[in-house]
């Protein structure tokens, strides 16, 4: 047919995505360079990581497309277990966990409890979208401050005592029990001990469900009321292959647990390690760290304290303890208390031993 006097050239099909010639059929038989008549109609669409610039169609006026969108490479959300992120988009705050545009902007924030190595800073707090799908300089990450402690809570629908204590020869009474462990990282994961969560009878780990996590506790008591506490359901308990409990005098005694969600730590929690550089002060002979504590009677209090105890070489320690005890010193084992026995018999071992700074 005549090509019209008047009307608009067909673009290039864009990067990333197709446009559709309104009132054209299928197969349009049209292609790039071809006229068309004025107020035709082409409608957008792009592929999966790529977004329109604009409305989703274009019309023909006075020869020319009025406004015709492009199709833009998207980015991968930005995610961060240890930087918060703020996004903008044009001057209008957008979601930083979807694909992001170019000229999105992100702001970046250290979480709660990071921070940025002096050393190791690398100056900028904000990075661009760039039109060709990359992000003008790299998501940093933040290093976290201190370990935490926190207690490990039994769920009130089960017991909370053991039918049997013989195979544990450092717990004199039948007591309610709350175990402690250290937070390893801030999002989810600690270490505890291991017996607290195995069954001798049935040599296997006890269902996570039930099993609750509490951090910043002050109080003894669940149920307590209590401004900064964070709780959350046991998810996962990671066990050694070879711990099989008290039949090889619980060595490698020792779970890794990720709770069911993460925890946002704020400066009220008091930090007990912080950086590196102390790392080689760890339980040496004459080193002291403390304990989770409850009294000789085997009652318990209703707030949680603690006793300060020096750590010993095992070796040391292996010259001072009862025969019937000496099994249980395993090679992957610390030593702390007092070496006259004092006391020492009364704790429970399922208390984590944190070194100062």
């Amino acid at each position: 047919p005549p090509s019209p006097t008047g009307g608009c050239i067909l673009p290039k099909q864009p990067d990333g995505g197709q446009y559709v010639l309104g009132g054209c059929g299928e197969p349009c038989r049209l292609k790039a360079s071809d006229k068309v008549p004025r107020n035709s109609i082409l409608t957008y669409s792009c592929n999966g990581n790529y977004v329109l610039s604009w409305n989703t169609i274009t019309v023909c006026v006075n020869d020319e497309w009025y406004n015709p969108p492009t199709c833009q490479k998207t980015c991968s959300p930005l995610e961060s277990t240890t930087v918060d992120i703020s996004c903008t988009y044009q001057g209008e705050n957008v979601l930083c966990n979807e694909r992001a545009r170019p000229g999105t902007r992100a702001k970046l924030f250290c979480k709660q409890s990071y921070n940025l190595p002096p050393t190791n800073d690398p100056v900028y707090r904000e990075i661009v979208y760039l039109d060709y799908g990359l992000w003008d300089r790299t998501l940093f990450s933040c290093c976290q401050l201190c370990i935490y402690i926190l207690e490990i809570f039994l769920d009130r629908r089960t017991s909370f005592f053991h039918d049997d204590y013989s195979h544990c020869q450092w717990i004199r009474y039948k007591i309610r029990l709350f175990f402690h462990g250290t937070l390893v990282s801030i999002r989810k994961q600690l270490t505890i001990v291991a017996h607290c969560f195995y069954d001798e009878g049935l040599s296997k780990m006890k269902d996570t469900s039930s099993y609750y996590v509490a951090v910043g506790k002050y109080y003894r008591s669940w149920e307590a009321r209590e401004n900064y506490v964070r709780k959350a359901l046991v998810e996962k308990i990671i066990l050694l292959d070879r711990y099989i409990g008290a039949r090889r005098n619980f060595a490698q005694d020792i779970v890794l647990l990720k709770s069911a969600k993460s925890f946002e730590l704020t400066a009220l929690v008091k930090c007990l390690d912080c950086y590196n550089i102390y790392e080689k002060k760890q339980l040496r002979a004459d080193n002291v760290g403390t304990v989770g504590v409850r009294l000789s009677t085997g009652r318990t209090e209703n707030i949680f304290k603690r006793l300060i105890y020096p750590s010993y070489p095992t070796i040391d320690a292996s010259k001072s303890v009862p025969n019937d005890f000496y099994d249980y010193l395993t090679d992957n084992k610390f030593c702390a208390g007092y070496l006259n026995n004092k006391l020492i018999n009364y704790l429970n071992a399922t208390k984590s031993f944190v070194n100062p700074t």
